[in-house]
């Protein structure tokens, strides 16, 4: 049945998303041209060396950017309410035109296609929503919460509405992405509805584990607890405060077998239900239309379906923990031996690592460690043994790898807007692009640098592969300056840094 409420409290929310989109946009200047010196070099070494206002940066610089500041438009938001079924709640939320915003698209490339974007009441799957959104997608969005538990909480409302503001069209979808009962009635019952014509793509970006992750990132793989909400996430609620000690201290350690499933249950298990799913639309609405050479067919001008599942560093060195590492492991090889086979059907898949990203939970962690005289690397010069058993103290944890770099990396780190504009540019690739680029890896940062991607602030992060990223985890102090080149290092290099892996015989 309706939801009016729905509708009034997400009109208000985009206005004021709007106000404050079109004031953060007065105040926050484009990068700078480049250099003159830059000039002197012959064409295909200006590439190389072309560089912004933050240093060495982008080496297709020469290249016509296709994101730069619009020119100004009033928000004429509007809103809408669709049905929802039993066990589903969802509303529907509908812009035109935007304010201005650094960085936005120019135009509406990505105008009459639908993505499902996971997980996205918050980080990278806000950000994700809210960019396609700027090149005006129509984009239905997840997670387990239409409206904030607690003020500035996660919510899918607020996030539609960010959505409308930034000139996208936004269907808000109440899933829970650890039953499966619930993805298959969103699959099954919802989306049909919103989108009866199939969808362009999915963006599978939930995730269950950050709580675990976090609450436990002093204690080795074999000693962790799950918090008492089961894990959260951005598929989920928030961490809660983890299960005490019968005596006040340290929780006991949670069976492995619950630690498993809080940390990959919603990641790995549940994106492999929701590529299934959206493969079964994609493959059979391309056998309906076809499609041309540029992803265009005769179903209306629909694109080539694309499969995106957010993968990390993560799954080729160690990071955080050894279960978070398998669980980004098994979505780039769902990517590439899923992608062998659907790429004969016209679909996509593939895996998109982004770099470090300055999520609300990312944020909020460093400071918390920060606050307390420690990192998330653990106690800075106690000299003892780490909680949970093993460790040696002084600031490493206890896999015995140093990332205290995190947290004064954060500044330089990529924002998940700035990830949702590098999607937006890798979903608006022709067919061809796409399907050879089907079963890979991609970087956003190396995805944004080659379209001239900036973040609201007017930056281009750099990517995990470049001489600036390594020199800022060797020398955290040397992070962000301009000095630095930002070169992409050749991937059998950048393999002579990585830890070992998995040896055969």
């Amino acid at each position: 049945m309706p939801i009016p409420a729905a509708s009034h409290s997400t009109a208000a929310a985009a206005a004021a998303a709007a106000a404050a989109a079109a004031a953060a946009a007065t105040a926050v200047v484009a990068p700078a041209a480049r250099p003159a010196f830059v000039g002197a070099f012959p064409p295909a070494l200006r590439r190389v060396v072309s560089t912004t206002a933050g240093g060495f940066a982008c080496p297709l610089a020469a290249r016509r950017p296709l994101f730069t500041q619009p020119t100004r438009a009033a928000a004429t938001p509007g809103t809408s309410v669709a049905m929802a079924p039993a066990g589903v709640s969802m509303s529907s939320t509908t812009g035109d035109d935007a304010p201005p915003r650094v960085g936005a698209p120019r135009g509406r490339p990505l105008a009459g296609r639908v993505y499902v974007v996971t997980g996205a009441s918050r980080g990278i799957g806000r950000g994700v929503a809210i960019g396609l959104g700027e090149a005006g997608a129509t984009v239905i969005i997840t997670g387990r919460s239409a409206t904030a538990s607690s003020p500035g909480g996660p919510c899918l409302d607020e996030v539609a509405a960010a959505v409308v503001a930034a000139g996208g069209v936004a269907h808000p979808a109440v899933v829970d992405h650890t039953d499966d009962a619930s993805i298959e009635a969103f699959w099954g019952d919802v989306l049909p509805r919103l989108a009866p014509a199939g969808i362009d793509g999915l963006v599978n970006n939930a995730y269950g584990g950050v709580a675990t992750l976090a609450e436990n990132i002093q204690r080795p793989w074999w000693a962790k607890t799950v918090p008492d909400d089961g894990g959260g996430g951005s598929g989920g609620a928030p961490g809660g405060g983890g299960r005490s000690g019968g005596d006040g201290g340290d929780p006991p350690p949670s069976p492995p077998g619950d630690v498993w499933d809080a940390i990959i249950r919603v990641g790995a298990r549940g994106g492999y239900v929701c590529a299934a799913h959206a493969a079964r639309s994609m493959v059979a609405r391309a056998r309906r239309g076809g499609g041309d050479d540029c992803g265009n067919g005769p179903d209306g001008g629909r694109s080539t379906g694309v499969i995106i599942n957010i993968g990390s560093v993560g799954g080729i060195m160690p990071l955080f923990d050894p279960v978070y590492g398998v669980g980004k492991v098994a979505l780039d090889r769902l990517s590439s031996d899923g992608a062998a086979v659907l790429r004969s059907e016209g679909v996509a898949m593939l895996s998109v690592w982004p770099g470090l990203v300055s999520t609300e939970k990312m944020v909020a962690y460093s400071a918390t460690f920060d606050a307390a005289g420690s990192n998330i690397t653990g106690q800075h010069g106690s000299g003892g043994k780490e909680r949970g058993g093993g460790g040696d103290g002084g600031g490493r944890r206890p896999t015995g790898r140093d990332i205290s770099a995190i947290s004064s990396s954060l500044p330089t780190a990529e924002t998940p807007l700035y990830v949702g504009r590098c999607l937006a540019v890798l979903l608006g690739w022709p067919a061809d692009r796409l399907l050879a680029a089907a079963g890979s890896v991609l970087l956003t940062a190396e995805v944004g640098r080659s379209a001239g991607v900036v973040d609201e602030a007017g930056r281009s992060p750099s990517s995990f592969r470049s001489v600036r990223t390594f020199v800022g985890m060797v020398a955290p102090a040397l992070t962000g300056r301009w000095w630095v080149p930002d070169l992409l290092l050749p991937w059998p290099l950048v393999r002579l840094f990585l830890p070992p892996q998995p040896r055969l015989g």
